[in-house]
């Protein structure tokens, strides 16, 4: 799964996922964990992430949802660091 435009434009992917494909949570379960993780610090995205992943598997889900959603911008931004030409400072 693959979401352009933030966390919030992955929201509606998540839901349709989770809620209408899996039916792993009710409307109200995903209605509720949205509020919360909208009012927790941190990217919704993740929040949400690590929830659906404790509800569905515990605490490793929990673990394995948030390396999920963390690791690949951070390969993304690790493979333009590589491949940038060296300053010539």
């Amino acid at each position: 799964m693959v979401g352009f435009g933030g966390g919030w434009s992955i929201i509606n992917l998540l839901e349709k996922e989770f809620v209408e494909t899996s039916k792993w949570l009710s409307e109200e379960e995903f209605s509720g964990l949205v509020a919360i993780a909208a009012s927790t610090p941190g990217p919704i995205a993740l929040n949400v992430a690590t929830y659906i992943g404790y509800k569905v598997a515990g605490v490793l889900g929990s673990i394995i949802a948030t390396f999920s959603v963390s690791l690949p911008p951070y390969i993304v931004v690790l493979l333009i660091a590589l491949l940038q030409p060296p300053s010539n400072r």
